[in-house]
């Protein structure tokens, strides 16, 4: 039940002074911080806060319009499946999901596989090589695998790891783009979901980072632009994205863990916030499997692409030892060789 303090006869709840609060709420909100609007809305209306950007992104009613199919099986209409892998100090979030035609995608898998990611020696790194790297059983053409590979390398207590196995799958799986990834949470929309790493100068030994140095390449995900895009989709006012009602049950409420709202440290830019105590990794691992969608150009696949896939795809049977499709894997940037020796240039052109 809703009461407002107009009903309290007491000094400092009449209706001049609660307009006099709102006007200062509304003020200091449009300079991003709406810590004054929450107060007027529960304590001087008696009503719950919602962020109107995400009011409508309810939890409870992604997971009741879950489907019910096979978890780690790809539907019919999915053709191109990708993964996206957030790194934390204990631990492993992995989204794999197929996207098919009008972007329209699929969710095959979203848990966690726990260890100490911080060691490149840890079981959790094999046991993320069997998941991701399977078969997966596809509903007409017996087999799929994954295309892409986006994994979280911000962390620097990680990085190390994360580059190891990077640079080590980039080679040992030929026709799977295995990417180093870290998010720009900076940009508000302006960069791109996916865009080519930077060229690295090999002649600069100061110039170049941990990661050059271990022969990985670290592509930045234009992250406010894929939730942008997530969040439309969850809505269905976008291509839909589809979810399995089989998947850990904590995936709903993580993906919907963030709000676009006024940033009082951005100067009232919205940003993509996370709510309080509430884990968002499936919100990131979304994230990342749509950067390495688009890493692959599924964004740009025209219908005769789709049909050359499909037609690929229908050429396997259920008994066939499947590679992954090397037409399928996205042109990296040519890294000019350097003019003294630096590093094997080999390594350099496979991370």
């Amino acid at each position: 039940m809703e009461l407002s303090e107009l009903y309290v006869c007491i000094p400092g709840t009449a209706l001049a002074d609660v307009v006099r609060d709102y006007l200062e709420a509304e003020h200091e909100a449009k300079s991003g911080d709406e810590s004054a609007r929450i107060v007027f809305q529960n304590n001087k209306l008696g009503r719950p806060y919602q962020y109107a950007a995400n009011q409508l992104l309810d939890h409870e009613r992604l997971q009741e319009a879950a489907e019910d199919y096979p978890e780690l099986s790809c539907p019919a209409a999915g053709l191109l499946v990708t993964v996206g892998i957030d790194v934390q100090h204990d631990r492993l979030a992995i989204t794999i999901r197929a996207f098919g035609r009008n972007e329209e995608s699929w969710q095959l898998y979203w848990g966690e596989i726990d260890g100490d990611t911080a060691d490149k020696r840890d079981d959790c790194w094999s046991a993320l090589d069997q998941l991701v790297f399977q078969g997966f059983q596809h509903e007409r053409f017996g087999e799929i695998r994954a295309a892409a590979v986006s994994i979280d390398s911000s962390d620097g207590g990680t990085s190390n790891a994360v580059y190891h196995w990077v640079r080590t799958r980039d080679k040992k799986y030929r026709g799977v783009l295995v990417m180093a990834i870290k998010g720009d949470s900076n940009d508000f929309g302006s960069k791109e979901i996916f865009s080519q790493p930077r060229q690295v100068d090999y002649n600069n030994p100061k110039r170049r980072t941990k990661a050059d140095r271990q022969g990985v390449r670290v592509y930045i995900v234009g992250t406010h632009k894929a939730k942008d895009l997530i969040a439309k989709r969850l809505l269905g006012t976008s291509a839909y994205m589809h979810s399995c009602k089989h998947v850990r049950q904590d995936y709903w409420a993580q993906v919907t863990a963030e709000v676009k709202a006024p940033s009082k440290k951005h100067r009232g830019k919205l940003v993509w916030q996370q709510r309080p105590g509430r884990p968002n990794e499936a919100t990131d691992t979304e994230v990342y499997a749509l950067h390495a969608a688009h890493a692959m150009g599924m964004h740009k696949y025209n219908e005769k692409k789709w049909s050359a896939i499909e037609s690929r795809l229908g050429q396997r049977t259920l008994f066939s030892a499947l590679e992954p499709d090397p037409s399928l894997q996205q042109p990296k940037p040519v890294v000019k060789k350097p003019r003294r020796p630096a590093q094997p240039v080999g390594s350099l052109l496979d991370s």
